[in-house]
């Protein structure tokens, strides 16, 4: 796999463009995307030189923002949750009574979000999860996801008492985490609404009920 040795002084600069709005940081990571959503819907191999190539930039600029293929994978898996989760929150913020669409169904919709984005880049994906991954970048993707779960369950769920939200979070991402990649790798026979209503199907109650708020109705801050 292409990937750039570790250098501290480079991934430092990475981690403060991640989070830059600099207006060439934001131009040349979405040059990166649009090429890799561009080349991904071609079918052809994804590579970082098929990358840079597509998006008419360097390689060194593409080391710049990414060690390499592992790296985009992860924040892009990470934008599309957090993006997808942010929403779903809103959504039942507006609408804590479920007059228009009930929880669960809100949260369906979320989860089918994610799961059509693996399918739309799945050779992609496809190609780095069959890498050989170190456990860091693996514990990144599970990380993203718990993160979300974790948001959710600290401030709108009724968490049952005694459940350890860390651990709740961690041990439904991770599971999530798993099905995705088999079902990516084609390891789990399914198709895109199985993989989602399996996923909707094995939440814990619970975390679709929003959590009352002083003036007795759901919903949070």
């Amino acid at each position: 796999m292409e990937k750039q040795p570790a250098n501290a002084g480079l991934v430092g600069r990475r981690e403060t463009l991640r989070g830059s709005s600099d207006v060439r940081a934001v131009r040349t990571r979405g040059q990166i995307a649009e090429a890799l959503e561009r080349l991904t819907g071609r079918g052809v191999e994804i590579t970082v030189s098929s990358i840079v190539r597509e998006a008419g930039i360097s390689r060194g600029t593409f080391y710049t923002h990414y060690s390499g293929l592992e790296e985009l994978a992860v924040e892009l898996q990470a934008e599309i949750v957090h993006l997808l989760a942010g929403l779903e929150r809103t959504r039942a913020h507006l609408d804590p009574e479920e007059l228009v669409r009930s929880r669960r169904d809100s949260i369906a919709e979320a989860l089918g979000g994610v799961v059509e984005h693996y399918s739309r880049y799945r050779s992609f994906y496809a190609a780095v999860f069959s890498m050989p991954v170190s456990q860091a970048n693996a514990r990144l993707r599970v990380e993203a996801l718990a993160a979300e779960l974790y948001e959710h369950m600290s401030v709108d769920a009724v968490v049952p008492a005694g459940v350890n939200i860390r651990l709740a979070a961690l041990f439904i991402a991770g599971g999530w985490t798993t099905v995705i990649t088999d079902w990516v790798l084609g390891d789990l026979e399914a198709t895109e609404g199985d993989v989602t209503r399996h996923m909707v199907m094995l939440v814990p109650e619970w975390l679709y009920r929003l959590r009352p708020t002083a003036d007795g109705e759901a919903g949070g801050e």
